[in-house]
This record gives structure tokens, sequence and C-alpha cells, in this order.
């Protein structure tokens, strides 16, 4: 589940996921509101409802627009909030099948809170009903449920309990399924058992702070990321009948100091508290809370987010490791070393945010993920000689990286190197692409010398103030913007290979004195020079053209 911010007060809807936040804290934005594309979510119904009532009583305000605006949102919400079939003893509940006569539980227009028992049956109308399901958003952000317990429920809908940060204690002896994010956010949680759980969804139980421990005999599948950021989970049990694993579920888990699986996993195993994959030739988890790091050396492998958040974690060496994989040390805070002499692969996010890196070297790696190394803010020096594709953003933010040298690089992806405010040179002799604003704020760059070069990105090196000389002999395209505020450039050669010059390719470049332009017959096009360039600056172009 994507990460999304609340307006003020009032959760994120996940049915939507805007990801943003709105103009001030008071204004709840109507896309905060929107749940599945099909109509608003009636537990916001409170939260709206009391910051209506906080305004309006509020004498000290005369904001009657905001009160206008939360009374419509109001309305808004009891008229399209989602309807139930039935109610009985302040449940609410959706028939699934008339013909089996299941019903699940399903959210109350006026939410749950303190203790809620789920009954096995319920009778409604003459008929009755098992109870076998809690519905998708059931208890979304219920901040009052304390407890709840649901004897005979077999399954769990995605974000059901979503936020419920005061909620305990969970009882759920029956329950096989566990949806998405089911339970994420619910920081009262300590301990959970799951008797018959099979499958436990994505992000099932992420940011679940204060759980401790987790008991799942059953368990045959765990999600992508479904115990992350617990940070007082100490250790967890894999039983046998796990066979498969998404990622690695435990990352970010700063307090765990063992993964145990049960021997006779037919998939996985473990050695000195570390998950592995059965021949261990893939590492899949590593405990946050250990600190002393050997891998084995029948590690070829390292798996999506193996070491992630292992803040503990300061140098690692990989003698025989190939393929590092995404976010596999992404959050490493203290990470300031890293030896992998035979990586090829560096996939996505693999050392994100790790803000003590200061070099690194890939001796034959040949391919480096979008946001590789994106904020790793102590970044000094990077050695790839192998390398020929650098993802999009892979070191976007390395404030501190001075020097790069890309002698096989053909491919530079978009934003590689944006706001790399202290890089003063790049080689990239073999470059044919450099994506949209690969340079962009590169404050610090002097020359570029781009002789294999064919394309150059929009925005590519927009604003880079200290830039004084281009060098691009095979240039084809150059973007909209694409040395745009390169202020201290003087003189600019466009080879006559270019056939597209993007809108304002040199506005702001206020220094030029010099335009080489070797077209024989001139591109139509707005170079956005400004008014001082045609006043001064000397264009230069083919002898006998106009």
């Amino acid at each position: 589940m994507d990460a999304a911010r609340g307006c003020g007060d009032c959760p994120p809807c996940p049915g939507f996921k805007h990801g943003g936040t709105c103009p001030t804290e008071e204004v709840l934005s109507a896309s905060c509101l929107l749940h599945d594309g099909t109509g608003i979510q009636s537990s916001h119904l409170f939260v709206i409802n009391n910051r209506l009532k906080a305004l309006t009583e509020d004498e000290g305000r005369e904001d009657t627009f905001m009160k206008h605006l939360f009374t419509m949102l109001l309305t808004l919400v009891a008229a399209t909030a989602s309807a139930q079939d039935f109610e009985v003893d302040d449940i609410c509940y959706n028939i699934l099948s008339e013909d089996d006569r299941t019903v699940e539980v399903t959210e109350s227009p006026y939410g749950y809170m303190d203790n809620v028992v789920i009954p096995a049956e319920v009778t409604y109308d003459g008929s009755t009903y098992s109870v076998t399901t809690i519905g998708d958003g059931a208890f979304y952000y219920c901040e009052a449920l304390t407890s709840v317990e649901m004897p005979e429920v077999t399954t769990i809908g995605d974000e059901a309990f979503w936020n419920c940060r005061a909620l305990a204690s969970v009882s759920m002896p029956s329950v096989t399924t566990i949806g998405d994010a089911a339970f994420m956010y619910c920081n009262g949680l300590t301990s959970v058992s799951m008797p018959s759980v099979t499958t436990i969804g994505d992000n099932a139980f992420f940011s679940c702070l204060n759980l401790t421990s987790v008991s799942m005999p059953s368990v045959t599948t765990i999600g992508d990321n479904a115990f992350s950021d617990c940070l007082d989970l100490t250790s967890v049990d894999i039983p046998a009948s796990c066979t498969s694993i998404a990622g690695n579920p435990f990352q970010g888990c700063q307090s765990l100091e063992e993964i145990v699986v049960d021997e006779n996993n037919p998939n996985y195993s473990s050695m000195d508290g570390v998950l592995y994959d059965k021949d261990k030739t893939t590492l899949i988890g590593w405990p946050a809370a250990e600190d002393d790091i050997d891998i084995m050396p029948s590690v070829t492998t390292i798996g999506n987010g193996a070491f992630s958040g292992c803040d503990a974690l300061t140098s690692v060496s990989m003698p025989e490791v190939t393929t590092i994989s995404d976010s596999a040390f992404y959050r490493c805070g203290n990470l300031t070393s890293v030896e992998m002499p035979k990586a090829t692969t560096i996939g996505e996010s693999a050392f994100s945010n790790c803000h003590a890196l200061t070099s690194v070297s890939m001796p034959v790696a040949t391919t480096i993920g979008l946001w590789a190394f994106l904020d790793c803010y102590a970044l000094t020096s990077v050695s790839m000689p192998s390398v020929t594709t650098i993802g999009d953003a892979a070191f976007l933010d390395c404030y501190a990286l001075t020097s790069v040298s890309m002698p096989s690089v053909t491919t530079i992806g978009y934003s590689a190197f944006y706001d790399c405010l202290d890089l003063t040179s790049v080689s990239m002799p073999s470059v044919t692409t450099i994506g949209n604003s690969a340079f962009y704020d590169c404050y610090a760059l002097t020359s570029v010398s781009m002789p294999e070069v064919t394309t150059i990105g929009d925005y590519a090196f927009w604003n880079c103030r200290a830039l004084t000389s281009v060098s691009m002999p095979e240039a084809t395209t150059i973007g909209d913007w694409a040395f745009n505020g390169c202020s201290a450039l003087t003189s600019i050669d466009i080879p006559a290979s270019v056939t597209t010059l993007g809108y304002s390719a040199f506005g702001d470049c206020n220094g030029l004195t010099s335009v080489y332009c070797h077209w024989e017959q001139p591109l139509e096009c707005n170079p956005g020079f400004e008014d001082e360039i045609f006043m001064n600056a000397t264009l230069y172009v083919p002898t006998g053209t106009v």
C-alpha cells in the first residue's frame, strides 16, 4: 500500500491514495474522502463532524467559509456513505450469499468502539446467516476500538482494521486469510495469535509499533512488508508450512534478533537467526538488531529488502554476491562502506537513504536501478567502470558527490544526478542518451564532454550555473530548457547533426558571447535567447549561408 498522508485529523483514504496534503490543516480535501471510486467511507463522518463542531464552537473565529465547507462535506458524506444491508446489535452487515446464507461485517455510519464481539451467526428478517468475513475497511480508523473477538470469522478483508491505534486485543481462532494492510498502524497490538491463518497479506501488520510476538503455526504465505517497521518485534518463527515469503516481510524491525525457520520447511532455512532460501544462495532477511554481519560464501543474491532499515549495520562485505535486489540496503542509516566485487546488478532503491555511505566501488556492475543511491547525502565518490545503464534518479540528492567517472555508460536516466550540488566534473565518453533533468541544479558542474551523445533530455543541465564548457558533436536532439539558466556559458557550439532544438534550450544563458551554428538550413526553433544575447553575442554560421 502506498504511503499517504491525511488532511488535518482525517486519515488518508486507501481507495484514492492521493498521497498529498491539503492546503491548510483545517481544509479537508474532497479527494481524501473518495473511497474505492464509488463513494465515501462513512467512518470519516465522525472526523468531519468533530471538526465542524470545533469550528462552530470557536467564538474567536469568524471563518464562515470553513464552516460552510465542512457543512457541505458533512452532507456529502451522509448522502454517499457506503450502505449496509442490515444492522443487528450495533454491528452492520452485508449479505455475501443468500444461497449460502453468509454475511460480512461492514462499516458502521457511527463507527465502532470499545469491545466488539462478532457473533458466529446473526438473524435478520427471519433468516439466519453465518458471519464469515470482516469486510474491506469495516473498522477503518476506528480510534476508540480496543478489542475484537471473532470466533468463527475466516476472512479479514483489506484495511479492515487500518489505523485502529487503540486496538489491543484480537481473537481470531478460525481466520485463514488476512488481507492487505488489515492491521496496518494498529499500535496498541502487542501480540497476535493466528492459529489457523494460511495467508497474511501485504502490509498486514505494517508499523504495528508495539507488536512484540507473533504466532502463525499454519501460515503458508507471508506478503510483502507484512510485519515491516514493527519496531518491538524481537523474534519470529517460520513454520514448515510456509512456502511463500514475499521479499523480506520484516524490514525495519529494529529489535528483531532472530528469524527461525523450521528445519522441515521445503523452501526456506535459517542460520544464526538469518533467513535464507533452502540452499542458502539468497539472503532474504537479516535481523535488524544483529550488527555482526557475516554473509555466507554461498550467498550470490541479496533479496528484496534483506537489510532494509538495519541501523546497526555499518559496513558489509559481499565477496560472492552477483545480484543486489530492490531495496536491499534501503534506509541503512549508519552504513559507511560496501564491498561488492562481483555484483553485476544493483536493484531499485538498493542503497537509497543510506545517509552515512561515503564511497562505493562496483567494478563489474553493469546496471544501476532507479533510486539506487537516492539521498545518499555523504557519498563523495563512485567507481563504476563497467556500468552501461544508470536508472532514473539513481544518484538524486547525493549532495556531496564531487566527481563521477562512467566510461561504459550509454544511458543516463531521468533525474539521475539531480541536485548533486557539489558535482564538479563528469566523464561520460560513451553516453548516447541523457534523460530529462539528469543534471538539474548541479550548481558546481563546470564542464561537460559528451562525444557520443545524440539525445539530451528536457531540463538536462537546467540551472548548472557554473557550466562554462559544453561539447556535444554528435547531438541530434536538445530538449526543452536543456541548458536554461547556465549563466556562465560564454560559448555554445550547435553541431549540424541537431535536428531538434527545444523550447528555451538556452534561456537565461546571459553570459553567451558566441553561438556557433553548423546548419546549412536554419531550424524552426525558439532557443530562448535573451535580448542582450541578440544585441551582444556573435552568431557564426557555415561559409556561404545566411
